[in-house]
């Protein structure tokens, strides 16, 4: 049974899920109880003609019961046993709330609103019911996983612990968001935790068969732990457990099979629906090749189902490019100051996607335009996927039942809502999704190759000011990758990107300051002796390292090109370099672009790599490229890592984004690591995860000592100078002890 999520990874999730930031509650006693239920109506008895003739299915829900909604953390087990039949010929499929498709025809349930809604896919006690532009849908809140297996056998994690099943295993873990969360239905047990699909195999022996929680201690270091457990600051040391008498285990839920009496058919599972969308009339066709496990570099994704806190969609690494795997930007027709939706669809070629991040920002858009959400905030392509925020990134994670998934390419891969500025000329504006990466595993991410779209705008009467968005159709139309390139009527801001053209490289170019210091950043082109009429530059503070910021363009001219005087024209800088009216040949001994960057006053000593975002090149009036960019780097010269403050602003989000605050590796530090206790409390639990994984989404959360820096760096550790996702995992599996640590990436297991 192949799962991305196995069993040990799921409880050690399960803990991962509790944050030791919310204090304690000092008060009433509470309790909380779970139960197994039939779901939606599921008969327990099963006939003997029924089982004889073919397997049979009866879905089951766990459920919460509680008065309130304060929980921060769930997990929970279940397994079967018979003293009369056998439960070996038993087997579970767990499903996690908000599978698309789980109903094959749309069917009603009660919102919390009290409103009826038609959904086909599985509502969670979790979430809330919305109506879309395709009908209505269920959208879960806060971060869940669920696995099952055919036995489950705790001590190989753990040798301490004796309890173990032989029999079906399920389990679910649920962490709420940072939001909170609210119950989908009018009570908490409106709907359930998960579903198990107990499936009974053909000719099963008669008897009654038992569903029962498992309820046991499952980390021999901390007896406050057990295996069904919910964490809320509604007691006193936050955990509620049977043993501590706050959680209330209902009753095993019995099914008769073989029946003798007045036998009634068990009600099947939902049945997936009989036919696929049909594809669009016009959609993107696949690609014709899959892509190869790359042998190096691309992104190292971690396992959503290790620790989907530690790899936020912001930090992903650039991965290879997948030119098989392309995404069509999309377009939309719309008037000035009105919201148009675009849709961008992807040929996929067929391909298995584990996980996947978009981005479109409003700097991606000609002037003026701005995004304002997300469509109905799902990927309908990966089975109505929820689009999850994360930064300037939107996330969407495909996995079923911790398998990959294919993606519907007739079907939005995302869509976003753009608004079209007042004041505006008709014509076409280009823009494109800025990033989209796919993940095809838990090892290999790629960068899909983006193609341009269009926003038309109709109804415009009013010539736009220089500072607005020129549409494209007004300018001269390009022949081959490029537009016309003539300052007066095609300003910098407007170009549309050309193609890439990888033999005019541009450095990013590299300097060395200490907090507080502006610094001149210098931009080097290997032209290779081309002719160049026009340039354009882009360098913005989003394009550099948070806290940093663009304060000029040095002297405000390209020595390159002979001290053309650079001309700023909405966020970018563009250069005319005609002489005469003819193009000239650059000098790349000198400075192509210039700018100065000023560190911000309490950066921490190291390395922050950034790029030009922009760098386009015009040959002539109708041909301009992309030049290739390559990153530099500024240098910050600060105090030792054990004198410097730490850092609330400057951090190397962007270029160096495994490494969450780049930390000087010399200075002579005496201090000595304490492997996995991040917050310091001289324990290594999963206190440490969820504190590990909040600083890495956002270092401004959790103030971060350099002895909790060094107790961090515990996989392939580098004395607190590479604190990344791999950290996050080694700490997860060093407390079900499938790892020691320090430890390495090769020495981590993978699931």
């Amino acid at each position: 049974m192949k799962k991305l999520i196995s069993a040990a990874t799921s409880l050690a999730m399960a803990a991962s899920m509790a944050s030791t930031v919310v204090p304690f509650a000092t008060g009433a006693a509470a309790t909380k109880s779970f139960e197994i239920r039939p779901f939606n109506g599921a008969s327990t008895t099963v006939s003997a003609d029924a089982i004889a003739a073919d397997a049979v299915t009866v879905p089951v829900g766990i459920y919460l019961v509680e008065d309130t909604a304060d929980t921060d953390s769930i997990s929970v087990q279940m397994t079967v046993s018979s003293a009369d039949g056998d439960p070996s010929a038993v087997s579970f499929a767990s499903i996690k709330p908000a599978t698309a498709n789980y109903f094959s025809e749309a069917t009603p349930f009660t919102g919390a609103d009290g409103k009826t809604y038609n959904v086909t896919n599985l509502p969670g006690f979790s979430g809330a019911f919305s109506t879309t532009s395709r009908g209505d849908r269920f959208s879960l809140t806060g971060t869940q996983a669920c696995a099952d297996d055919v036995n489950y056998d705790p001590s190989k994690a753990d040798p301490k612990i004796t309890w173990k099943t032989d029999y079906a295993f399920a389990s679910s873990t649920w962490i709420k968001g940072n939001d909170g969360y609210a119950w989908a239905g009018q009570a908490s047990d409106s709907f359930p935790i998960m579903v198990v699909e107990v499936t009974f195999a053909k000719g099963a022996k008669a008897g009654t068969y038992s569903l029962d929680f498992c309820d046991y201690p499952s980390d021999s270091s901390n007896a406050d732990i057990r295996s069904c457990m919910i964490e809320s600051p509604s007691v006193d040391g936050r955990k509620m457990t049977t043993a501590k008498g706050n959680l209330i285990l209902g009753d095993s839920l019995k099914i008769t099979v073989g029946d003798a009496g007045t036998p009634q058919p068990a009600t099947q599972a939902p049945q997936p629906a009989t036919q696929a969308p049909q594809p669009a009339t016009q959609a993107p066709q696949p690609a014709t090749q899959a892509p190869q496990p790359a042998t190096q570099g691309g992104g190292d994704v971690v396992d959503i189902g290790k620790n989907p806190s530690s790899t936020p969609a912001a930090t992903w690494e650039l991965g290879e490019a997948l030119d098989t795997f392309i995404v069509d930007t999309g377009h939309a027709t719309g008037k000035p100051g009105e919201t148009v939706l675009v849709s961008a669809y992807a040929q996929s070629g067929g391909i298995d996607v584990a996980q996947m991040v978009s981005r479109l920002n409003d700097r991606d858009l000609p002037t003026g335009f701005t995004v304002t959400g997300s469509g109905d905030g799902v990927s309908w392509a990966a089975n109505e996927k929820d689009l999850s925020r994360q930064g300037e990134f939107d996330y969407i994670d495909c996995l079923e039942g911790g398998d990959p998934i294919k993606l519907n390419d007739s079907e939005p891969v995302v869509e976003y809502n753009v608004k079209i500025p007042t004041g505006i000329q008709n014509g076409k504006y280009e823009f494109s999704l800025s990033r989209f990466t796919v993940a095809t595993d838990g090892k290999h991410a790629y960068e899909a190759k983006i193609l341009p779209g269009y926003i038309e705008v109709t109804g415009g009467t009013v010539t736009p000011t220089p500072t607005q968005a020129q549409p494209t159709q007004a300018q001269p139309t390009p022949t081959n990758g490029g537009q016309q390139a003539t300052n007066e009527q095609t300003p910098a801001a407007t170009w549309e990107k050309g193609d890439n053209l990888d033999t005019f490289i541009v450095k990013s170019g590299s300097a060395t300051g200490k907090p507080g210091e502006t610094v001149l950043l210098s931009a080097y082109a290997e032209s290779g002796g081309i002719d160049v009429a026009q340039m354009v530059s882009r360098l913005n503070d989003r394009d550099l390292p948070g806290g940093f910021a663009v304060v000029g363009t040095g002297d405000g001219v390209s020595w390159a090109a002979g001290e053309k005087d650079l001309s700023r024209q909405g966020e970018f800088d563009y250069i005319d370099c005609l002489e005469g009216g003819d193009p000239i040949k650059l000098n790349d001994a000198e400075p192509v672009v210039e700018y100065q960057v000023k560190i911000p006053g309490n950066a921490t000593g190291g390395d922050y790599t950034y790029s030009l975002s922009r760098f386009t090149v015009a040959t002539d009036g109708k041909h301009a490229y992309e030049a290739k960019i390559v990153p530099g780097v500024i240098t910050v010269d600060a105090p030792t890592a054990t004198d410097a403050p730490t850092p609330t602003e400057a951090q190397p989000t962007q270029a160096q984004p495994t490494q969450a605050q780049p930390t000087p590796t010399g200075g002579g530090s005496t201090l000595t690591p304490v492997y996995g206790d991040v917050n310091e409390d001289g324990k290594v639990n999963i206190a440490d995860v969820v504190i590990l994984s909040k600083w890495m989404n956002d270092a401004s959360s959790y103030n971060l000592t350099e002895q909790g820096k060094l107790n961090a760096d515990c996989c392939d550790e580098k004395k607190g100078a590479e604190i990344n996702s791999n950290d996050a995992d080694a700490i997860i599996q060093s407390i079900v002890s499938l790892v020691k640590l320090p430890t390495t990436k090769d020495q981590l297991k993978e699931f």
